[in-house]
């Protein structure tokens, strides 16, 4: 193998660090050279190997595949150009296209004619590497052009007007974040791949890395000129507002044109991002477009609007009948691959933890091999345990963090030119590890924060902590030890949990689940409230609106099963035992956990730091409450009221933060997921979370057998969860309304510049006079899409009662 100067394998060896990758290859081999009989022997092989060491044995295959592409992926040209630190953003030269004419006479028609031309032309002296890249490669972007979205008007019909938002200056600045989708709006200016004629293409089919799509988008703006995966649930949720269905469903039907294309969705739509994927909004999406659709049909039913409403309502059920078949692609995708945790991936302290923590975690029923499964008839057998994980199978740096990535490796895992690489396996492979836990991070949504990185080393911090004591920053965590693969996310299964339960219900076909009995293991607290049998419900709605044709009655019964033993696996797993929570017994806790170091990220700061200071995620706040089966996690009257008040406890004066931890960089700059930043998802999640709270409560309060004290405790918890959620809405939106008073100067295309108003990818949250967030791999973005989309859902859901701030408040006096 080949070092860059970097150290950079430029054909890296296979990693070795993981032992079913080297199992799972050794059987592929050997089943395509026809040795059935050896297949049996290696199997017996690995049993006798689990029996030595059951550790990180997950025969499930690999996860996403790995981009090839010569030039924006691997090779000596991206090596190069990266290495040169040529750009102040390393993902500036991997979104740049490769120009098709780039002087008289030369005419590139594939990436390795450019490859060619480089390799000549770097072997003589004097070359420079700068003038090469602006002589062959056209501006970062060029490959999609700004359009204006056909269902745009100036106004929205039933949404944004005097009657559903009261105050002028939030509806004024509403309309405004409106007409901003005209700005943030793009389309293709290349052939799709599979186009016999090119002739009018700019640009090759493969000299750009974008990958195609056939409807036009929004980007989220600045340097992302490409549309991403979860950013664009809110920009969604924004263009629903804006009453643009046809924009938003061509959004949605390019992800399904994905997922049926690679099995499942990626980072974003650029072949570099082909190694990952991102939280899997596909359903939220979905959902978001079929609810809109009824709210549409019910404005068009009252007079207010041409369209019938039943055109509505099949639309929105035409997208979901659309939808099913990659949903079920996705959700293969992250429970069949190694984003799956099985019971052999528990190192032997987390194992114990989690049985200990559930009284031996001994179930029934359950008749696993247990020589392939060691815990076969626990709670982690592989039958019984049902939760994921984010990860990647990378080799390398991520191609537009290049520089960043390497610079991680580096700070850990060192290397010396000097050596030959054949001398530093071992190193390589740990860097390869480095390499792929950052690639998993950003798989996550949330890169980064001092959530996926192993603090057991670092003394304690403390939430808002000191992050200007240059003298301490040693002492805290940092993202060379980065170990996402080993965190079992709470937020993410609760995203899972959902896309099993909305299958299972959109392809019901039996009207009787919509009620269930009283098992008598339930609490008083919530035995009166109807709801689901097994989280699934029953839509006449929809079944009507599609003749039945979505009803499935095996893949219905074979979702709520997985719904249900995720919704125990969260349980038994992802629930930090009430003794041991920082705060008092009756605590509900849902918390990461992790899989190797045996702890919940919740309590792990408290214990290190004698019982106190837990590290609180709002990762943690979304199991109970954004999910549809809120009533089948049973949780008593005190341990609701706890949620409440750790969420107002963690509330700050601009929003909700990501994170209330404060870690620095060595930058001393904290990572951009924890304090003081807060976004547009944490906003989203909580304020839905509460108002669905606030629904459970007032339903069980309403309901005409309850006690007068159980009348009494829900009519408070429901009030409680509204007054804390209009708190937190306001206050992101005081954020956001001070942020768009603010003018920023934009440089046209053409050269000239504009004055524009606009808001943030993110926001400080222990402000709130519109003050941008910071850290991160770049400087804070303009634009942007998943803010602009919150801020009109949040406007729409509660345009009755919001405030605007005062100019004084807006100034930061």
């Amino acid at each position: 193998a080949i070092l860059s100067d970097h150290g950079m394998i430029l054909a890296p060896p296979p990693k070795k660090y993981e032992m079913s990758k080297v199992w799972f290859k050794r059987l592929v081999a050997i089943v395509f050279a026809g040795g059935v009989i050896t297949v049996l022997v290696i199997i017996l092989i690995i049993v006798a190997d689990k029996s030595s060491n059951k550790k990180n044995v997950n025969l499930f295959p690999l996860s996403a595949p790995n981009c090839n592409h010569p030039v924006y992926c691997q090779g000596p040209l991206l090596a190069a150009v990266q290495e040169a630190r040529i750009f102040s953003d390393q993902k500036t030269f991997v979104d740049m296209p490769i120009k098709k004419n780039p002087v008289a006479g030369v005419t590139i028609n594939s990436a390795t004619d450019l490859l060619t031309i480089f390799n000549a032309e770097a072997s003589k002296p004097n070359f420079n590497l700068t003038a090469f890249v602006n002589l062959y490669f056209d501006a970062a972007g060029s490959e999609v052009v700004a359009v204006i979205p056909s269902d745009f008007r100036l106004q929205p019909e039933y949404t944004l007007n005097p009657q559903t938002v009261s105050n002028p200056s939030i509806l004024n600045f509403s309309l405004g974040v409106h007409q901003a989708w005209r700005s943030l709006m793009r389309t293709f200016n290349v052939s799709a791949p599979d186009t016999s004629s090119t002739t009018d293409s700019p640009y090759c089919s493969d000299c750009h890395s974008s990958i195609y799509a056939k409807s036009p988008f929004v980007v989220p703006g600045g340097r992302f000129t490409e549309y991403y995966y979860w950013d664009s649930l809110w920009i969604i949720e924004g263009l629903l507002v804006s009453e643009m269905f046809d924009t938003a469903r061509g959004m949605i039907e390019n992800f399904i044109d994905m997922i049926n294309q690679f099995g499942f969705m990626p980072n974003g739509a650029r072949l570099y991002y082909l190694s990952r994927s991102q939280p899997p909004m596909l359903s939220e999406m979905v959902n978001a477009y079929y609810q809109a659709c009824l709210i549409a049909a019910n404005a068009t039913n009252n007079g207010n609007g041409a369209l019938a409403s039943s055109n509505y309502t099949k639309m929105g059920a035409n997208l979901i009948a659309k939808a099913l078949p990659a949903l079920i692609k996705e959700h293969a995708f992250f429970t069949q691959s190694h984003h799956r945790v099985v019971g052999s991936d528990f190192s032997d302290t987390a194992a114990q933890r989690i049985l200990a923590a559930n009284n031996g975690g001994n179930v029934v029923d359950y008749t696993t091999d247990a020589s392939f499964d060691p815990y076969a008839n626990t709670i982690l057998g592989n039958n019984h345990l049902w939760l994921n994980r984010y990860f990647t199978d990378t080799f390398g740096p991520r191609p537009e963090s290049y520089m960043e990535d390497i610079d991680t490796a580096d700070s850990v895992f060192p290397i010396s030119n000097a050596t030959p690489a054949s001398s530093q396996t071992a190193t390589m492979d740990n860097r390869d590890w480095v390499y792929s836990q950052l690639a998993a991070g950003a798989e996550s949504g949330y890169d980064y924060t001092v959530r996926w990185f192993n603090n057991s080393k670092n003394s304690f911090y403390q939430p808002h902590g000191d992050i200007n004591n240059i003298n301490n920053r040693n002492n805290y965590a940092n993202i060379s030890t980065i170990q996402v693969e080993n965190v079992i996310p709470a937020d993410l299964n609760a995203l899972l949990l959902a896309v099993e339960e909305r299958i299972a219900t959109w392809t019901n076909g039996d009207s009787t689940t919509n009620t269930r009995t009283t098992p008598a293991s339930e609490t008083s607290f919530d035995k009166y409230l109807i709801s689901p049998r097994n989280g699934v419900y029953y839509s006449e709605l929809l079944v009507a609106a599609t003749g039945g044709s979505l009803v499935d009655s095996a893949t219905s019964l074979m979702y709520a099963q997985y719904a249900n033993r995720r919704r125990h696996s969260m349980m038994q797993v992802l629930m930090a035992p009430a003794p041991r929570a920082p705060l008092n017994s009756t605590r509900m806790a849902f918390s990461d956990f992790n899989h190797q170091s045996g702890t919940w990220s919740l309590t792990e700061q408290a214990e290190r730091s004698g019982g106190q200071l837990p590290t609180v995620y709002y990762s943690g706040f979304v199991p109970p409450y954004m999910i549809p089966s809120i009533a089948t996690f049973h949780l008593t009257e005190a341990q609701q009221r706890g949620f409440l008040n750790d969420m107002a406890a963690f509330a700050e004066v601009g929003g909700a933060p990501a994170s209330n931890a404060s870690v620095p960089s060595s930058t001393g700059i904290p990572q951009q997921w924890d304090y003081a930043n807060g976004w547009a998802p944490t906003q989203y999640f909580i304020s839905r979370a509460l108002k669905l709270s606030a629904s459970y409560f007032s339903a069980a309060a309403s309901n005409p057998i309850a006690t007068p004290s159980e009348v009494a405790a829900n009519t408070s918890l429901s009030q409680q969860a509204t007054t804390l959620r209009q708190t937190l809405v306001q206050r992101w939106i005081n954020n956001c309304y001070c942020g768009w008073q603010v003018p920023y100067t934009v440089h046209n295309d053409d050269g000239t510049t504009s004055i524009i108003h606009a808001l943030m990818e993110k926001y400080h949250v222990d402000t709130d006079n519109g003050s941008s967030g910071n850290g991160g791999e770049y400087v804070p973005q303009l634009g942007f899409g998943w803010t602009n989309g919150l801020s009109l859902y949040l406007v729409r859901e509660d345009g009755s009662w919001l405030t605007s701030p005062s100019s004084l408040q807006c100034s930061g006096n």
